[in-house]
């Protein structure tokens, strides 16, 4: 959690308003953002689809030197913090961020995608918001527009063990409905053996990986390839 990246992602909320600086703050200390950004480390040109406050794009750039992020989102407010953290963290030049309307999906524009497709995709924390139609039309979206051995890195919390599902659950209906801090209409937590499978019928070669050890947080990560 204390790495020299997410120290540097992190300064780049300095002078963000107290909420954001929360916000952020938390955000950090419940996703475990190495693995995923690792296995986008290789990437020229990444997506990341609902990018929030930035974070995961800034903590992207600071920890592989490779990758050219472009985030979207729908939130505006929140685009305008994670601008203004891309701007004082000096890395205008290599992460992007384009607001985009709700129903958005990677093969429509804006951005323009590269002619040969994403070498990366990123989707961190964004499918359980999205009912479960509408979560495949995504992943089939984002595996279409992938560059031949480009990466669909998906993070999201599992429905298992159900003690921490449960734990997730509370905390994200909090978010959405209370709190008003995500934007959302659903909260529909995504097993991870069924997004597996929606990636390989996406026509993707597919790794699932666990990330909740010793963490109260259900996480896990799949990999869907293009070969």
């Amino acid at each position: 959690m204390n790495d020299a990246a997410g120290r540097a992602a992190r300064r780049a909320y300095r002078d963000a308003s107290i909420g954001v600086r929360v916000h952020v703050g938390v955000r950090w200390r419940t996703c475990p953002f190495a693995p995923i950004a690792d296995a986008l480390a290789d990437a020229r040109r990444v997506l990341d689809v609902g990018c929030g406050h930035g974070l995961f794009p800034l903590y992207l750039a600071s920890r592989h030197p490779t990758p050219e992020i472009t985030g979207v989102d729908i939130d505006r407010d929140k685009l305008v913090a994670a601008r203004a953290a891309v701007d004082s963290a000096g890395l205008g030049a290599r992460v992007h961020l384009v607001d985009v309307e709700a129903g958005w999906d990677p093969t429509l524009e804006p951005p323009t995608r590269p002619a040969e497709g994403w070498d990366g995709i990123a989707i961190v924390d964004v499918l359980y918001l999205l009912g479960r139609e509408r979560m495949r039309q995504l992943v089939s979206s984002a595996a279409e527009v992938l560059a031949p051995g480009g990466k669909l890195v998906i993070k999201e919390l599992d429905t298992t063990p159900a003690w921490k599902h449960r734990i997730s659950e509370a905390q994200e209906l909090v978010s959405t409905r209370v709190l008003r801090i995500t934007q959302g209409d659903h909260v529909e937590q995504v097993p991870s053996a069924v997004l597996a499978t929606e990636l390989a019928s996406a026509g993707l070669d597919v790794t699932t990986v666990r990330l909740d050890r010793g963490r109260i947080h259900p996480d896990y990560l799949v990999v869907g390839t293009r070969v």
